[in-house]
């Protein structure tokens, strides 16, 4: 494989040239339920029909903690849809826990607060307050900008299994038509590394832009057939005010890759945003060891008082 290199591109102009939409939520109504349904009566995971396992729990195509109430699925059984909650899903839940808390992000439970299982640190929403206890060594003021930089450790998670959660929500969300070419079931249930292809794969781009509205949106895209040069297919998912960019493995696709000098990756943009305001960064989900990954995210406000 050779550079892979990310950049930005305010206009899209990467995605308009390379790449359809083949599934999004934008345009729909906040309220109305998107159901992904193959009108087959089978569990896309697993392959069993409603003859041989329950269908009967409501399954979100994208996790509910990412505060998605509108995309379900029908092609999940209950079985694969408690497996993989209690396995990949909650890598990813841990990866994205001090976002998620920090952003607001209301799921099942409402907005996750933060704890530090080290220290006593906690970061909480309260009555609309953003609480902050035991600060020591947690942040520091920037008074004259009004800026507060947050230092997070993720509660401890493996990252391949937190990438392979962001590639189910993606198989989840596909057509059939797509669906049915990516061969990766069992990858998602065991600990191979794709052919050695993790060094494409599995760098994730989060994208954070403070003045949007907060919601829970999907595009899905697949590369256009005279396009050979970028990745077969990448899924962006918006949580409220982060994006992430996710590269979907298809080896057969990708493989000329392999023989590139560069391969580009842009970040995609709902929207027109401030550059200035827009953080990027680039997580690398590879390791398959059980660990905490430190974040710093910087907030800004308007008024602050200390609580003695």
């Amino acid at each position: 494989m050779g550079k892979v290199t990310f950049r930005r591109n305010k206009k899209n102009q990467y995605f308009i040239e390379n790449y359809q939409i083949v599934m999004t939520n934008i345009g729909f109504e906040d309220k109305q339920t998107i159901c992904i349904n193959d009108n087959n009566d089978t569990c896309r995971f697993c392959g069993r029909t409603k003859n041989e396992v329950k269908f009967n729990n409501k399954a979100h195509a994208i996790p509910e903690a990412f505060g998605n109430k509108q995309v379900i699925t029908n092609n999940e059984c209950n079985e694969c849809n408690q497996k993989y909650a209690n396995s990949i899903e909650n890598d990813l839940l841990n990866l994205t826990l001090p976002i998620r808390n920090v952003t607001a992000v209301s799921g099942k439970r409402g907005i996750p607060k933060y704890k530090d299982i080290k220290t006593s640190n906690s970061c909480e929403h309260k009555e609309g307050t953003y609480l902050i206890n035991n600060y020591e060594n947690f942040f520091k003021i920037e008074e004259e900008n009004k800026k507060i930089i947050l230092k997070f450790d993720t509660p401890a998670m493996h990252p391949l299994k937190a990438y392979k959660a962001f590639v189910r929500i993606a198989l989840n969300c596909l057509p059939k038509e797509y669906f049915e070419k990516f061969k990766l079931i069992s990858w998602l249930e065991n600990d191979k590394d794709l052919d050695g292809a993790t060094s494409l794969y599995t760098k994730v781009i989060t994208k954070f832009i403070p003045k949007i509205s907060p919601m829970c949106n999907i595009c899905l895209f697949i590369r256009k057939e005279n396009v050979l040069n970028v990745p077969y297919c990448q899924m962006v998912l918006q949580s409220n005010n982060v994006f992430y960019q996710v590269i979907i493995p298809f080896i057969n696709e990708d493989m000329h890759l392999e023989k590139e000098n560069e391969v580009v990756i842009e970040p995609f943009s709902f929207g027109v945003e401030d550059d200035e305001l827009t953080e990027i960064q680039l997580i690398d989900l590879s390791s398959n060891e059980k660990k905490s990954i430190p974040q710093e995210f910087t907030m800004n406000y308007e008024k602050k008082e200390t609580i003695e």
